[in-house]
């Protein structure tokens, strides 16, 4: 099964941390939430601006993944997981590039947009994180 997940740099992990330590209230809440609420959505779209359409067509096909609602979204604790849905498991095949018997991949090489697609947003998603970690402060 495909999946995206977000891994923060060094450098971005202490920003959030410097963030978090300023603002002494529910810290974690915060965070969650903007994970939850719009964090995942953000990979979503942007995973979806990067999938690759095989052109490929025939009676009774599922439309192509980018033009389908093809992911969930599972939160955790100061996570948020982007999965594929059972009918676009098959997504796991171009995203890693392996083959099967009738599945050559992508020329053998992976994709990775469910990894690009979360990397890509996760500087956006730590700004929102911070912004909103500042409001809060700065309203009590």
């Amino acid at each position: 099964m495909a999946g995206a997940s977000i891994k923060l740099d060094v450098r971005q992990f202490e920003t959030l941390e410097r963030a978090i330590k300023l603002y002494q209230g529910d810290a974690e809440r915060t965070v969650n939430e903007v994970l939850h609420n719009e964090g995942g959505k953000l990979i979503q779209e942007e995973i979806m601006r990067l999938l690759p359409v095989s052109g490929r067509d025939w009676t009774g096909k599922r439309k192509a993944a980018k033009y389908a609602k093809p992911f969930t979204q599972v939160d955790g604790n100061l996570a948020v997981t982007v999965k594929t849905v059972n009918a676009y498991h098959y997504l796991y095949f171009p995203d890693d590039g392996t083959n099967t018997k009738n599945h050559v991949g992508y020329k053998g090489k992976p994709r990775e947009f469910m990894y690009k697609g979360a990397e890509n947003q996760t500087s956006k998603i730590i700004d929102r994180c911070i912004d909103r970690l500042i409001e809060k402060w700065e309203s009590d």
